[in-house]
């Protein structure tokens, strides 16, 4: 494991050569889809940490984190056309 501490690992990767379209989704900015390519670019790391507190954890909200059941406010008719 890379982060042996947080019990991390960013291994396996997504497979791309397995014959079945698959669609991976992701919020814009959000570290966990979009980690930093170049780890060794500290402005990535902080960009990713920022975003790991202000977007990965906010895509549902079930825990009661926000009146809406949605991030961002976002509703079903504004979600629509992009699924």
């Amino acid at each position: 494991n890379p982060v042996p501490v947080l019990d991390l690992s960013f291994d396996p990767a997504m497979p791309v050569d397995i014959g079945i379209d698959t669609t991976s989704i992701g919020f814009e900015y959000d570290p966990v889809v979009y980690a930093p390519k170049y780890w060794g670019n500290p402005f990535a790391i902080l960009n990713m940490i920022a975003a790991f507190d202000t977007v990965h954890g906010y895509y549902l909200t079930p825990n009661e984190n926000s009146e809406s059941p949605m991030a961002y406010g976002y509703t079903d008719e504004t979600l629509a056309p992009q699924l």
